[in-house]
């Protein structure tokens, strides 16, 4: 609390401060009073009467420099922490010289750790439109949309900043823990090293190449990392506490074992199975066909690798799968973590056609024939439709996972083990398959936790591929794909650009794959009832009638004949109003809405406003949902009951 004494003290320091300002700008000088003020507070003992003209009479030349001295004032407020008094020293600066793009990158960068995004980007900017060959505030920039999750113009920054200074380290690092956040450790340890490369100084690589290390089990690999950041930076203390835990993790548990079994499956499991052989591996599990010794039953045994840590949660987060009991869900039979982690389960085989055999999608080349892409999409649609009303998602959807029985029926596999290799530390992965990954899979925090609706957008891929033997989304490795996906910016590739005899399927597969999970399907039923309306559409060839009772009402001039076209007319288009929304086709519903425009004049101003409405879907891009499809029904019926009465 200061008090009135202080307080006067206080008021003739800072018209003091103010007067010796004068000459340069009185806005510097309140700049500069605030910085003195906040370094010497009236409860400031060592404040003295002495000290004062002397302090006071050095910041009164510092202040007559150039802008230069007030950004070097501001780098030097910065690096000690002291944001707030680093900006006002920026601001002085571009007070004197506006067109200085170092200031506008000094402030840019203060406002950064301070969290303040989007003025940082904004001074940023104005760094690059006065210097477009600096790299520094792209690197800014790259940082900023990295922390707010836009790991696809963060990556894109980062490029940018490489392409104007090729030596510097510091744009690999960062494109090195975009990478790492995106669960991509590949394209990060790669990264990680080329910063390595350019500048053997740095420490904090080696640090980032340590936790990816450690978070994959690799624990001797990650204390040489540490090891190696500490070397480089003595002074870098995250090193030094890293290497502390990871000590005492390494006394209290041996590290554990990587075991490797021979084809013909672990020892321990001689009593249980004969006849084992390896009939597939990944980088979470192997698995193995094999006679149970009990019942002579051929089965499928697979044995994941797992850690001690996660060796606990394994029965539980298969239990669930166990519980599951459809034809086109793969059966489990037991699953145990002694004398190992395994899961036995019924073993699907494939079939032969001719000279290849199949087991699974992942083995059947693409695209296929529309009718048996239709049968393995409503197949696999009928098991998911099971295991959710059980409240059970699978996660991890993908052609690998879809094996085909002797007769080419589709069986989903592995339930619940997407949870178990992404908590793994002797597993790569991270919980779900790249090529496939939903958004809320790459980035819980923007978009969601998976649910239900994951699982659609999964299938809408597999089905997607099947039709066209191609993915959605443009990109060159799993990374670019994530940064496409993630940034909004870029829609999918319409089934139709494919293959054009698939127009009327462009509107499902926009809804199917939808970034949102909120513009998706919201539950499988939803997704196969727009199937099979425009397998209905096809089929009736609606559109054809459509024609022939307009032209037939154009010649008629039976009143009895024109009533009873006019209402057959109004049911048909209704029809197609109804397949089209839900199909999600919006330009055709569009068509068919203007069509009904002409069979309406109680209705005809709700039908305007649905009509405005679908076109301002059609301009965003935005899903027809059930809301407005129950909306468009009930309109459909007025006008119908308006028809019937005249």
């Amino acid at each position: 609390m200061i008090n009135q004494g202080n307080r006067v003290q206080a008021n003739y320091r800072e018209n003091r401060a103010l007067s010796r300002c004068s000459r340069i700008d009185l806005t510097t000088g309140r700049i500069f009073w605030h910085i003195y003020r906040d370094q010497h507070s009236p409860a400031d003992k060592s404040n003295s009467v002495m000290r004062r003209p002397k302090i006071l009479s050095m910041l009164v030349v510092a202040m007559a420099k150039s802008a230069y001295e007030w950004r070097k004032k501001g780098d030097a407020f910065k690096r000690g922490g002291r944001l707030e008094e680093a900006i006002r020293c920026y601001d002085a600066g571009l007070l004197m010289n506006p067109s200085d793009p170092f200031l506008w990158y000094g402030k840019g960068n203060a406002l950064y750790w301070m969290k303040n995004y989007t003025e940082a980007i904004e001074c940023q900017d104005r760094a690059l439109a006065l210097n477009p060959r600096l790299d520094r505030p792209w690197y800014d920039k790259g940082n900023i949309f990295r922390d707010m999750g836009d790991y696809a113009e963060a990556l894109l920054c980062y490029d940018r900043a490489i392409e104007r200074a090729t030596r510097p380290a510091y744009p690999w690092y960062g494109k090195g823990t975009t990478y790492q956040r995106m669960g991509d450790y590949t394209e990060a340890l790669s990264c990680y090293d080329r910063a390595i490369a350019l500048n053997s100084t740095l420490g904090k690589p080696w640090l980032m190449k340590g936790d990816i290390y450690a978070n994959t089990g690799a624990l001797a690999q990650a204390m040489e990392c540490y090891q190696k950041a500490l070397a480089a930076e003595p002074r870098l203390h995250e090193a030094k506490s890293r290497i502390k835990v990871l000590k005492a993790k390494l006394q209290e548990t041996s590290p554990p074992a990587t075991t490797t079994w021979p084809d013909s499956g672990p020892d321990t499991l001689a009593s249980r199975y004969e006849q084992m052989r390896l009939i597939g591996r990944g980088g979470f599990a192997r698995v193995y066909q094999a006679r149970r010794r009990s019942d002579e039953e051929i089965v499928a045994v697979k044995v994941p690798q797992i850690d001690e840590k996660n060796s606990s949660l394994f029965i539980k987060e298969v239990a669930a799968w166990y519980n599951l009991r459809h034809p086109n869900i793969v059966t489990l039979y037991h699953a145990d973590i002694y004398p190992v982690p395994l899961i036995e389960m019924e073993y699907v085989g494939g079939y032969t056609d001719g000279d290849m055999h199949v087991k699974d999608l992942a083995d059947l080349p693409k695209p296929i024939p529309f009718a048996l892409a239709f049968d393995f999409i409503r197949s696999i649609a009928d098991g998911l439709i099971y295991a959710h009303d059980k409240g059970i998602y699978h996660l991890d959807l993908k052609p690998q996972n879809i094996l085909l029985d002797d007769e080419g029926n589709p069986k989903i596999t592995d339930f619940g083990l997407a949870g178990i290799g992404a908590r793994n530390s002797l597993s790569m992965q991270v919980g779900f398959s790249p090529l496939y990954a939903a958004p809320e899979q790459i980035d819980p925090a923007t978009f969601g936790k998976p649910d239900a609706r994951t699982d659609i957008y999964l299938l809408g891929m597999i089905f997607y591929e099947l039709l066209t033997g191609e993915m959605p989304y443009e990109g060159s490795s799993p990374t670019a794909l994530f940064g496409m996906i993630l940034s909004g910016k870029t829609r999918i590739i319409l089934p139709s650009i494919h293959d054009p005899a698939l127009r009327l399927y462009d509107g499902i597969f926009e809804k199917l794959i939808a970034r949102k999970k909120e513009d998706r399907f919201q539950s499988v039923e939803e997704f196969i009832d727009a199937l099979n309306a425009i397998t209905d559409l096809e089929s009736l060839t609606l559109d054809r009638v459509t024609e022939e009772l307009k032209e037939s009402l154009l010649v008629s001039t039976n009143p009895d004949e024109i009533r009873y076209l006019t209402l057959r007319l109004v049911s048909v288009t209704i029809e197609l109003v109804l397949i089209h929304a839900r199909a999600n086709n919006r330009r055709e519903l569009l068509y068919a809405l203007t069509d009904l425009g002409y069979l309406t004049k109680a209705y005809q101003e709700d039908l305007d406003q649905a009509c405005r409405g679908i076109e301002y879907m059609i301009a965003e891009g935005i899903s027809i949902q059930s809301d407005r499809i129950d909306m468009l029904e009930m309109l459909c019926k007025n006008i119908e009951r308006e028809n019937m009465k005249m």
